[in-house]
């Protein structure tokens, strides 16, 4: 853990020019728009860096465990997030201030924006170009506690180029200077707002775009239209033993699954018949693009309503994601309509 947190560390400090620069703007107007001493500023950058820290950690445990498994998009979707959080959290302090210079008692949840702990835990969250390869870093090395000593590290070397900001803090005292730090704050503000509703936009665009793409996968198509057919049911009783009959008769290879182990042997794309309902079974549809048969079998009594069942399924076309699989649940023994007509069932 050592090695990771001097890795960290040296990554900090390598970085901490970049991660200045994104900071800057914001801690900056923050400590001049009110008058503070030199100690008071400098307890202020500690608070902020004690946020910037819990944000740090938890995000170090988080890629640590996860590693590459989340997805590039929800990083951009938790930093758009923070964005627009953030943007709000220096308005409501804009107005907390000129409330207080005009004497004006604040609301209660306005008090908030006092509290520079929130702001430094949401500009931990934002994935600077230095927190970012922090990010790659955590991925590579995997487990938890790696990622948190990593982080740790990664903290303490940025700290070195963000706590002497407090001491420029000391300038609050010149009134005029305080004004144009609130009117800055305004324009840090408006700038991280439509930085992180443009984020948010182009994420909704992306995940429209691959559900468009998942849906031009669809193709209609029987289920019955391959030469092979699966049942897994934990117990086969006499049931499950009618519809086997039925489909062997209408010339179907069936293949009988009755525990976990066997699922492994059925191939991509299998068309499957299952009871109702089976965790393994909804996990490994996606997986493996199975489509699958949900089949409520107390309520099929007699070969005829299993006929009738073959029947629906010959004369029905079902559209399919070859990608991500499908199910269809059967709760009752489908009506004989089906003798004479094909229709869609979406």
């Amino acid at each position: 853990m050592i090695t990771y947190l001097v890795r960290g560390w040296l990554l900090g400090i390598a970085t901490g020019t970049t991660c200045l620069s994104t900071c800057l703007p914001v801690y900056l107007p923050y400590l001049l728009t009110e008058e503070r001493t030199g100690k008071q500023s400098f307890r202020i950058v500690l608070e902020i860096t004690i946020g910037r820290f819990l944000s740090y950690i938890a995000f170090g445990a988080i890629f640590g465990f996860v590693g590459s498994r989340l997805p590039v998009e929800s990083r951009s979707f938790f930093t758009s997030l923070a964005y627009v959080l953030l943007s709000i959290y220096l308005v409501i302090s804009f107005f907390r201030i000129h409330r207080n210079s005009r004497h004006c008692r604040n609301l209660m949840w306005m008090q908030l924006t006092r509290n520079p702990f929130l702001l430094g835990i949401l500009t931990g969250i934002s994935f600077c170009p230095a927190f970012l390869i922090a990010v790659s870093n955590a991925i590579e090395i995997s487990g938890v506690l790696s990622g948190i000593s990593l982080f740790a590290g990664f903290f303490l070397g940025t700290s070195l180029f963000i706590i002497p900001i407090s001491f420029l803090g000391a300038l609050s005292r010149i009134t005029n200077l305080r004004k144009i730090a609130l009117a800055a704050s305004i324009l840090v503000a408006i700038f991280f707002f439509y930085k992180g509703i443009s984020g948010l936009i182009q994420f909704q665009q992306v995940r429209i775009q691959e559900n468009n793409a998942s849906d031009s996968l669809l193709t209609a198509e029987s289920f019955l239209a391959g030469d092979s057919l699966f049942i897994y049911a934990h117990s086969f009783g006499e049931k499950w033993q009618m519809l086997s009959d039925v489909l062997l008769a209408k010339g179907y290879c069936v293949h009988i699954m009755n525990s976990e182990e066997d699922l492994d042997r059925i191939p991509d794309g299998a068309a499957l018949f299952s009871h109702l309902p089976d965790h393994r079974i909804s996990e490994l549809q996606v997986k493996q693009a199975w489509k699958v048969i949900w089949l409520d079998i107390s309520n099929f009594n007699s070969k005829e309503d299993f006929q009738q069942l073959n029947l629906f399924l010959e004369n029905v076309y079902f559209r399919f994601n070859p990608v991500e699989g499908f199910e269809f649940t059967v709760r009752n023994p489908p009506q004989n309509q089906f003798q004479n007509q094909r229709g869609d069932n979406d």
